[in-house]
């Protein structure tokens, strides 16, 4: 059963299971959940029109259709003239965000950050900015055909090196970057795999939506044993609802090559 339960997250109340709204799984003493880089800095970035630059842009998919996610046509040029960059097309994604509120400027920041920034600008004045950003290859896993055909073993294997991947990539964030990527929905991690059945193999695990407050800032650098648990629960919680692991075929930690090191 499903009860709506109001769950406070720094900049932004969620809907979650009764049985998992405390702290959304997401709070920890280490991270600031009340502030993230780039807050009140909305005028540095959303200044210059892009109105005219996004007007051929089209759906991200035509499966996943939605008001603020687009890209463009391969056969569409997109030129940035303060660094005399051109992409193709369909190697942008752009996100409409509201920056009316003061954190629209963080997944700038962050995307900055990562190197997956391209340009930022407004829409309508003083109301909707753009963000164009580079796309990330993969899909969700359970989106992922080959994993789904694969059999069961193989799934779980996938998906167990797929968790161990990302628990690594978000750690070495917060190493090196100061900030905790906690945004671990099954639609953010785009995975990509290589072969067909039992020869199916993890080719590589991207995130996508920095936004907040799916970045945060941190207050101190957790052990890793001190992540890990953070890491784990926090998962665990996102997904569930979609992908059920039994028992017997969860490892002792969501993240061996990080305990490892």
């Amino acid at each position: 059963m499903w009860k709506r339960v109001t769950c406070n997250v720094g900049f932004r109340k969620m809907i979650v299971k009764e049985n998992g709204s405390h702290n959304c799984r997401q709070e920890a003493p280490w991270i600031n959940s009340d502030n993230c880089n780039g807050y009140g800095q909305n005028n540095l970035y959303f200044t210059k029109s892009l109105s005219n630059k996004v007007k051929k842009r089209i759906a991200l998919s035509k499966a996943e259709s939605t008001k603020s996610v687009f890209t463009f046509p391969s056969n569409v040029k997109y030129t940035v003239r303060s660094t005399d960059t051109t992409y193709q097309g369909d190697e942008l994604v752009l996100k409409f965000v509201d920056i009316r509120v003061p954190h629209a400027a963080c997944e700038v920041v962050a995307l900055r950050t990562l190197g997956y920034f391209v340009e930022a600008g407004v829409i309508e004045v003083g109301k909707t900015g753009v963000i164009v950003m580079l796309k990330q290859p993969g899909k969700p896993l359970h989106k992922v055909d080959a994993w789904r055909r694969a059999p069961l073993q193989q799934r779980f294997k996938i998906y167990h090196e797929a968790q161990d991947q990302a628990c690594s990539q978000v750690y070495q964030w917060i190493r090196q970057h100061g900030f905790v990527y906690s945004d671990l929905t099954p639609l953010n991690i785009h995975v990509s795999t290589r072969g067909e059945g039992k020869h199916i193999t993890l080719r590589s695990v991207k995130f996508v939506d920095f936004g907040p407050p799916g970045v945060l800032e941190i207050r101190y650098y957790p052990s890793t044993e001190e992540f890990e648990k953070w890491f784990s629960a926090r998962w665990d919680f996102l997904w569930e609802p979609l992908v059920v692991i039994p028992a017997t075929e969860r490892p002792p930690s969501a993240c061996p090559g990080l305990l490892r090191k």
